[in-house]
């Protein structure tokens, strides 16, 4: 459990506490809804999104000043927060695997006392603390990625929650921050080209802080070397529109690589538990004034998610008899709707994702929710492969660090001890037992509140 997590840990059992005991402060409800597709849905509190508004200010007050009223009542508050504090004095630290590359592993490490995230490579080459990017001001990295030919990475940095990072560009062989930054980007939107000389990426250009913020997000070309103010937009609203009808605002507009070589993605409308069309490109038309946008597959596909090989699709689709499936169709020739099924999940092991490294996928199960398993296909075979390293575990997580690789660090995990990491080469089949990943110091806390 991180420091982060257990802070979430004590909200959760703080929220536990049986409502009828107290007089909770009112929240007014207002007259606000959204339709879509015919249908109305209210939407009462959404005033409370306004962080700029007095009213809303004044209601995070009295939440305050109410639970801190009703701490002072709780039995065995002061234990907690004592080992609260002896938790966060401890001298505990892990690596978290990032990437790898050709000669070295670039990694997270959080040290002794602080909530920082520090990027290392093997060698323990220090490179950034996300406490020291600006004097005097704490971000999280909220993304990182390495581009495709090694040289460069970006990296994300959000303040506060804003949810809006900045984006800064870092040159590995000479150990610099470039002059490259971008604001109020969207972390989830930076994807790399594949020829390695710029990136993608989602911009606000509005309020950040508005509650239709994401109505002003345009997806913009940034070209290595050069100031964000020059850089391109390659999809707003009106481009959109072109590939695909808006929906409404709630859907957003998401282009990616999906780490492809060839191909550029597009879904014009992506929204929660919503099956959209997908449409690509080739690289080269990227920054062409007249993209034309072919359509992958449509909504009726049902895919829920997707990896590119060089000779096909890989899929999860829940189209069918109330059962999640693999699926398989060809690169140059794809068919969604009557692609291959590879095998299906059941009523007990249920198809969660897939993930991939340089040679294999990894097809991820699991069972009640703490029970797992994972299926590797070859990809340019597309066979099965047999992972004997691994049978005897089916508690655990696999954290691959790139497509550069086949290694990744395989998470032995347990209800009552701290988890265990182990470098695991799936092309070797082999387990390494070491102490460099493992968390050093980690401790647990214990919980007795009377509430």
């Amino acid at each position: 459990m991180t420091k982060r997590n257990s802070f979430l840990f004590i909200l959760l059992i703080c929220g536990h506490i049986a409502t009828a005991q107290y007089n909770y402060p009112s929240t007014e409800a207002v007259d606000s809804s959204d339709t879509y597709f015919g249908v109305t849905y209210k939407d009462p509190y959404r005033w409370l999104e306004n962080l700029k508004d007095s009213n809303v200010v004044t209601w995070f007050q009295r939440q305050k000043d109410f639970a801190d009223n009703s701490m002072k009542n709780m039995e065995g508050v002061d234990s907690l927060l004592s080992q609260l504090q002896t938790y966060m004095e401890a001298k505990t630290w892990r690596r978290d695997p990032v990437y790898k590359s050709a000669n070295c592993y670039y990694y997270s490490k959080w040290d002794p006392g602080k909530l920082s995230d520090n990027l290392y490579n093997t060698t323990e080459h220090f490179i950034f603390d996300t406490w020291n990017i600006h004097p005097g001001m704490r971000y999280s990295c909220s993304a990182f990625q390495i581009s495709p030919d090694g040289k460069y990475f970006f990296a994300a940095f959000d303040k506060n929650g804003e949810e809006y990072p900045f984006i800064k560009v870092y040159d590995i062989a000479n150990k610099i921050w470039l002059n490259d930054s971008i604001p109020h980007c969207e972390a989830g939107s930076i994807n790399w080209t594949s020829n390695s000389k710029g990136f993608f990426y989602k911009y606000t250009i509005g309020d950040r802080n508005a509650p239709n913020a994401s109505e002003n997000d345009v997806i913009n070309y940034h070209a290595l070397f050069t100031s964000f103010s020059t850089d391109k937009t390659i999809m707003d609203d009106k481009s959109r529109n072109l590939v695909e009808k808006k929906i409404s605002n709630t859907y957003q507009a998401w282009i990616y690589t999906n780490n492809s070589l060839k191909r550029i993605y597009c879904q014009p409308n992506m929204g929660f538990n919503f099956y959209g069309n997908l449409y690509y490109i080739n690289n080269s038309e990227l920054l062409s004034a007249s993209k034309k946008w072919s359509m992958l597959y449509t909504g009726q596909d049902s895919v829920v998610d997707i990896k590119e090989t060089s000779n096909g699709y890989y899929f999860i689709s829940a189209k069918g008899s109330g059962f999640k499936s693999l699926r398989y169709t060809s690169y140059n020739n794809p068919d969604f709707a009557h692609a291959k099924i590879i095998f299906t999940e059941d009523s007990i092991w249920q198809l969660e994702n897939m993930d991939e490294t340089k040679s294999y996928l990894l097809v991820n199960y699991s069972k009640y929710g703490f029970i797992y398993k994972t299926v590797f296909i070859d990809k340019n075979t597309g066979k099965e492969i047999n992972v004997s390293a691994i049978k005897d575990f089916d508690r655990y997580s696999i954290t691959t660090m790139g497509t550069q690789t086949d290694e990744c660090i395989f998470y032995k995990l347990s209800v009552n001890k701290p988890r265990r990491g182990f470098l695991f080469n799936i092309a070797n089949n082999k387990l390494s037992n070491d102490d460099f990943w493992a968390p050093h110091g980690q401790t647990f806390i214990k919980v007795a509140m009377i509430l």
